[in-house]
């Protein structure tokens, strides 16, 4: 054969025999169906079929424990959630734990409040009171009948309170208020069912101070907006014996020992107090509203004034 001719072949050879542990090798990643294989001499013969060996078992993975520390992070974190989330409920709208415990009590109140009312109306005989009225009498003097009545009621109630047993119902349109009051300002007992009466005050129309105080943050927090109040603001109160409605005079920011706010005025005067600022209990806000009009029940209403007189309604 001639040189030339020699040469490729021999390096065609050489290049088969370097590229077959190659494509040996890729053979045997490939699809292993392939009937023939090429051998390094240029012959083509069958391919034997592959055995497949078994493959060593791998041991699986241990699951890696996750240390304590870092659940204990991720539980802290949740609590730490949440604890910003109720504080910023008790913040914008008021503590929702205590308010559930005071709307569940208030319902309590409701029922037995009713209950008294519907008793005390029942045992008012409109005969009697027809009796006691004076014959002949003008517009004016039926009005300071009515007042004398209603006197006489509130100090026969004023002789029969409990603590923490309902006494009235509060209604403030201005900061849509609807809620029963009780006998006592006790933190426990009183104030976390609703607005409760300051005992050392007198109850409505006897001609002197009324006070109410109830909390801004927690336990309904039905006092909440009581810096919301302006002068003329309507506010009644409603009893056994009558509804009395006040309008709103003045309002005032005093030291938290500062009594002076429950001393007699001259006249019906109804003080409702809270804590000032919101969560402190440094200052309280102060409102004063003056009795323009009592309805007794079974009996005629009658108008008051800031100097305790009385007259006949639509006078």
């Amino acid at each position: 054969m001639p040189r030339l001719l020699r040469a490729p072949t021999t390096l065609a050879s050489f290049l088969l025999i370097g590229l077959t542990p190659i494509l040996r090798t890729k053979s045997q990643q490939s699809a292993r169906s392939v009937p023939d294989a090429i051998s390094p001499y240029g012959f083509t013969h069958a391919a034997a079929p592959p055995v497949e060996e078994p493959e060593p078992a791998t041991p699986k993975p241990a699951t890696p424990k996750r240390p304590r520390g870092r659940r204990l992070g991720k539980i802290l974190i949740a609590l730490g959630v949440l604890l910003i989330a109720y504080s910023g409920t008790v913040i914008f709208w008021g503590d929702p734990a205590t308010g559930a415990y005071a709307r569940w009590k208030q319902h309590q109140l409701a029922s037995s409040f009713d209950k008294d009312y519907a008793a005390y109306a029942a045992a008012l005989d409109p005969t009697l009171l027809a009796e006691e009225r004076p014959h002949a009498a003008n517009p004016q003097e039926m009005a300071g009948y009515q007042r004398e009545r209603i006197e006489a009621a509130a100090n026969r109630v004023q002789g029969k309170l409990k603590k923490g047993h309902a006494l009235g119902r509060i209604k403030i349109p201005r900061i849509d208020l609807n809620a029963v009051f009780v006998q006592g300002t006790r933190w426990g007992p009183d104030l976390s069912q609703g607005p409760g009466h300051y005992a050392q005050t007198s109850l409505p129309g006897v001609g002197r101070t009324m006070a109410i105080a109830a909390h801004r943050t927690t336990f309904g927090a039905w006092f909440r907006h009581i810096d919301s109040l302006k002068d003329g603001d309507r506010i009644s109160l409603r009893l056994p014996y009558a509804t009395f409605y006040y309008r709103v005079f003045t309002h005032r920011i005093v030291k938290s020992g500062d009594w002076s706010i429950i001393r007699d005025r001259g006249f019906d005067t109804l003080v409702l107090s809270a804590c000032h600022p919101l969560y402190s209990a440094s200052h309280r806000w102060v409102v004063f509203a003056a009795l323009v009009r009592v309805d007794p029940v079974k009996g005629i209403p009658y108008l008051v004034n800031r100097r305790n007189q009385v007259r006949p309604l639509g006078s």
